[in-house]
């Protein structure tokens, strides 16, 4: 209660308690499971202000889940940033690259992947289970057993699925969050996700396309083989005996090679005496060689019952290195042919540098493709093999955020029962410039 006298005299008089502040659960937000890990965010417009500011906020006397959703919901963001996690402290500064998301391919699959994401985070369990149920009805049930056993999920069946299925949720939860990417790429069955993701497909039509690929490539006969080897297209391609393709040039010195496997044993011993690095791959088939030729037919008898649509986001092609064109993305000759030929994955990182790209986000099980990104660059994977889901999920995150890459935190606490809570006034760094005698 307030008395402004026409004097100038002001009186006032509290007479009850404010109401206890609202939590971040209203009714809009439905309650969700508890965040595991909660990242502290800070940023100041220097190092020294940054540190400070750290200390500051962990010295707060309030539940850490409520510092750390004041902190990130109303505080601006400025361009020295920090998030604090139970591993590490990521720090940076922000940037004006641009970002493209990567899709990993074949390979990269493990028992449980994203199963710690599908308890904590409601959009990707709603998307995962919905691609799980399209493909229920075109395999048979099946898939969510192979994702418990190992010897099940190798089988390419169900591995190139489960890959899809993992990569569409982890975009939608990643794009829930705010981050829209500048460029999409993916390496083989990545490169599906993407297409999906840009609009090329529905989910519906996409995941037809890929539960026909699976099953096609995963009935042909055993005996195919692929190797890694560390050398140039110059020098292995004098080598290659007919049935051996280049299935994949990765980086300029790392190329994958696929063919009959008896032909590759003769190959491997060559190379190996000749000083070069090789390892062979464990895979089911020979992928993106001449031994896909059986089930092309079958494959563009599928594809030319989908619907296409030009893609939304710009997406890199893995048979030119470059950007997808709208001819090519409606295309079924362009799908099919992309299981028989050359994944032109270092052409594509070439092409995304040019573009200004300077930050790299992995969706996919294990950072694969992180490694073949250029140096002074942000590369960071959604998930990592032996480590906790939502820690590495947030992990990410918070090497985009320290970079400058928007991302909506409100969205992130949302339904998490945090309240808002008094916070450290900013650590202004005081000089003094008085003049002296």
């Amino acid at each position: 209660m307030s008395s402004f006298g026409i004097s100038g005299t002001n009186a006032h008089v509290i007479i009850e308690e404010p109401p206890t502040p609202e939590n971040a659960s209203t009714n809009e937000s439905p309650v969700v499971a508890e965040l595991p890990v909660v990242p502290l965010l800070a940023s100041a417009r220097s190092e020294q202000a940054l540190t400070e500011q750290i200390t500051r906020l962990q010295a707060v006397n309030a539940p850490p889940l409520d510092v750390a959703f004041t902190a990130a919901t109303t505080r601006t963001h400025l361009e020295h940033r920090a998030v604090v996690l139970p591993r590490a402290t990521i720090t940076g500064r922000t940037d004006t690259g641009r970002t493209a998301i990567m899709f990993t391919g074949q390979g990269a699959q493990r028992i449980n992947m994203g199963a710690g994401l599908h308890e904590v985070f409601p959009v990707f369990a709603h998307t995962f289970d919905q691609c799980c149920t399209h493909f229920d009805d075109l395999l048979g049930p099946g898939l969510r057993d192979a994702l418990t056993d190992p010897d099940t999920l190798d089988h390419t069946q169900w591995t190139q699925p489960a890959l899809f299925s993992l990569e569409v949720a982890l975009y939608r939860l990643t794009e829930s969050l705010g981050i829209q990417p500048d460029y999409l790429i993916g390496h083989s069955i990545g490169e599906l996700a993407a297409a999906h993701i840009a609009g090329v497909w529905s989910l519906q039509d996409a995941c037809t396309f890929v539960a026909a690929r699976a099953r096609l490539m995963g009935s042909l006969p055993p005996g195919g083989a692929m190797m890694s080897v560390t050398a140039t297209t110059g020098e292995i391609t004098p080598l290659l005996p007919e049935t051996v393709a280049i299935a994949a040039v990765n980086a300029p010195r790392s190329l994958v090679l696929s063919g009959p496997a008896a032909e590759l044993d003769a190959l491997q011993t060559q190379l190996t005496d000749a000083g070069l690095t090789t390892r062979r791959l464990h895979v089911s088939h020979a992928f993106h060689s001449p031994l896909m030729e059986p089930i092309l037919t079958e494959l563009h008898q599928t594809a030319t019952t989908l619907t296409y649509s030009p893609p939304q986001i710009p997406i890199i092609s893995n048979l030119t290195g470059a950007i997808l064109t709208d001819t090519q993305a409606t295309s079924p000759d362009y799908w099919v042919n992309h299981v028989r030929q050359t994944v032109h994955f270092a052409q594509g990182i070439t092409t995304l540098t040019d573009a200004g790209v300077t930050h790299y986000l992995e969706l996919g099980p294990d950072p694969v493709l992180c490694t073949l990104t250029p140096d002074n660059t942000l590369a960071a994977p959604a998930l990592r093999r032996r480590r906790d889901d939502t820690e590495t999920f947030l992990t990410m995150l918070a090497h985009a955020h320290t970079h400058g890459v928007n991302i909506n935190w409100t969205t992130l606490f949302a339904g998490r029962g945090a309240t808002k809570v008094d916070l450290p006034t900013y650590p202004f760094e005081h000089r003094t410039y008085w003049l002296t005698p």
